[in-house]
């Protein structure tokens, strides 16, 4: 009966040491693992030595993106009152013989109040009627020409020239992207 008890109690103890050694050696995997990804002692001041080298490739790709974003949007906003300009030219006016004659007038006064809504921040300035825009590369930052001209006797012509402003200033590095846009459209005239 005794050696019963002693074989028993063996049993638990080897029952007890495998445990245990089962215990350590789970715990001795995952703290390796842990180790291996995450080494306390040698990662201070990493995380900020990542951002240093990934953070301002990032800004810039984020300034980047908001610019172009911004860009289509002025670029959608000229191209709609370009349209709808030319729209009410060839809609004209009419006159006592009966023939329309072009709105040219209305037309430039339509695009100017269309792009205030769209162009934020950016100068636009109504040129003369019949006076033709100046190119886009000539035109300093932030300053739009729309510019409404006859030509010949049956073709009517809005256009949008200039560089609108962006989100990163030209003095700082920012793009200078030109919107140069018209649009060309037949005049309607009818006779009675």
């Amino acid at each position: 009966m005794r050696e019963y008890y002693r074989l028993k109690e063996f049993l638990i103890l080897l029952n007890f040491h495998l445990y245990l050694l089962l215990v350590w050696k789970k715990t001795y995997h995952r703290n390796k693992m842990f180790n291996l990804f995450s080494n306390k002692t040698n990662s201070l001041g990493q995380a900020t030595i990542e951002f240093a080298l990934v953070g301002p490739i990032f800004f810039i790709l984020l300034f980047f993106c908001i610019t172009g974003g911004l860009y289509a949007f002025e670029r959608s906003s000229a191209v709609t009152a370009v349209t709808a300009g030319a729209k009410v030219a060839a809609g004209g006016i009419s006159t006592g013989s009966g023939a329309n004659t072009p709105a040219l007038l209305s037309a430039e006064n339509q695009t100017v109040a269309l792009l205030k809504n769209g162009l934020l921040g950016t100068q636009i300035i109504p040129q003369s009627i019949g006076v033709s825009c100046p190119p886009p590369q000539s035109l300093p930052a932030s300053q739009v020409y729309v510019c409404a001209t006859r030509l010949g006797l049956d073709q009517i012509r809005i256009e949008v020239s200039g560089n609108p402003s962006s989100f990163v200033p030209p003095s700082i590095g920012g793009l200078k992207l030109p919107i140069d846009v018209y649009a060309q459209v037949y005049t309607l005239t009818f006779k009675t």
